[in-house]
């Protein structure tokens, strides 16, 4: 069947391209579309035992289907090629992608061109599953799974000449799956969007990988070169871990890690292996999940020291200020604490619906617990105390609305720095 020029079906139930051991193949073209609009839109390649079926969508096609099988009869072959348009779920959200059967069927996703919106890519065990990327944006629609976006469970992830782009959108989705390179090259990798990208397993493609825009991290490791353009940033680990690129490390853009110096490791580590460089003028922001940091406290980010490394900015984060030793030796070190917050003069007043606004000044990018009490007596303050408000200063002064006091007829604040 071919759905070509601005034909449309639509389909209110299940569809099945190559069904009870048939041969089947469907082709979208043009400014055609197929559409299952239901809630249990199952679109099909190969259902039920050893058919053979196709889908390809070409051009500015438009298919849409909640669930989509790749192979999903027992013994069965099916391949899903999309050299163009865009493929979702029924409301345009992301879809599920669902490669191959426990029964030994053979699954293969050609992402040639086009956009794949997708709430999760999965492979099934005992199938032989493959997805390559090829110039297709593989992209994380609204409702993505975060932590199984793609899993590691399809026999390969191929990184092909045309390369693999992943939008992340706004989303946070992290991928397991290791991406392999062609034999024939391969394209690198491009992210895309503005949410973050975990990438935990031994990637053996050996072109660039490209962060364009938001957060790249995971605890992966890369054959080929890195690139990270200004405007993004490089997050290695997942809560502390190591990123290891074993070729040449070029950052333009920010980087963002993770300490507890009660842990060990005590931090996130970019491993590199090639040259090191900072080419731009990004900053190091600095998240503390463990206990109050000390003057002194050092931290090494990265395997070596960061050729112009001292071009990077270290401001207030993480309850401390920063001194940058990047360029000596890839650390960077407590130079003191930051502060708590403190209440501006005259910037506590009940207003007249009875709550009370308090208006403090305190360091930008500094931490703050802000605690409430109507007995001054109370002690300690962080177990008998309410607390009110926590958070990283953005701006100074700034103010937080306690709505609650309307049941108090007074009430005590008190400003920490965790």
């Amino acid at each position: 069947m071919t759905v070509a020029n601005s034909a449309k079906v639509v389909v209110n139930a299940w569809m099945s391209i190559g069904n009870e051991g048939g041969v089947g193949s469907v082709v979208v073209k043009d400014n055609g579309s197929l559409t299952l609009p239901g809630g249990s839109s199952d679109l099909n390649i190969c259902d039920v035992n050893a058919g053979i079926g196709e889908l390809i969508m070409t051009n500015n096609a438009v298919v849409k289907a909640n669930n989509l099988y790749v192979g999903k009869g027992s013994g069965s072959a099916g391949t899903m090629t999309q050299a163009g348009g865009r493929f979702s779920a029924a409301n345009g959200d992301g879809a599920n992608v669902i490669l191959g059967n426990g029964g030994g069927s053979s699954a293969i996703v050609n992402l040639n061109g086009g956009t794949m919106a997708a709430r999760q890519v999965s492979g099934i065990a005992g199938a032989n599953s493959t997805f390559n990327f090829n110039g297709g944006v593989l992209q994380a629609g609204n409702g993505a799974v975060n932590a199984g976006f793609m899993a590691a469970g399809l026999t390969l992830a191929n990184v092909q000449t045309g390369g693999a782009i992943i939008d992340t959108t706004t989303n946070s989705i992290t991928i397991d799956q290791p991406l392999a390179g062609d034999p024939a090259g391969d394209g690198g990798l491009t992210k895309l969007g503005s949410g973050t990208l975990a990438l935990n397993g031994v990637n053996s493609y050996t072109n660039t990988t490209l962060v364009s825009a938001g957060t790249l991290g995971g605890n992966g490791t890369f054959a080929g070169p890195m690139v990270v353009q200004a405007n993004a940033t490089l997050s290695p680990g997942v809560g502390i871990g190591i990123l290891t690129v074993n070729n040449n490390l070029t950052i333009a853009g920010n980087v963002a890690v993770d300490v507890n110096k009660s842990a060990s490791p005590s931090n996130d580590l970019v491993v590199v292996t090639g040259t090191l460089s900072n080419t731009g003028i990004g900053s190091v922001k600095v998240s503390n999940l463990g206990p109050t940091l000390s003057a002194g406290d050092s931290f090494t980010l990265f395997s070596k020291p960061v050729v112009n490394g001292n071009a990077f900015s270290v401001p207030p984060s993480g309850g401390a200020f920063w001194t940058n030793k990047l360029a000596i030796d890839g650390s960077i070190q407590v130079l003191g604490l930051v502060p708590p917050p403190s209440f501006s003069p005259g910037g506590v007043k009940r207003l007249a619906n009875g709550s009370i606004s308090l208006t403090a000044i305190g360091t930008v990018g500094g931490t703050y617990k802000l605690w409430a009490t109507t007995n001054l007596a109370l002690t300690p303050i962080a177990s008998t105390w309410t607390l009110l408000s926590s958070g990283t200063i953005t701006a100074s002064p700034f103010t937080i609305i306690d709505t609650t006091a309307t049941n108090y007829a007074q009430r005590f604040y008190i400003f920490s720095a965790p």
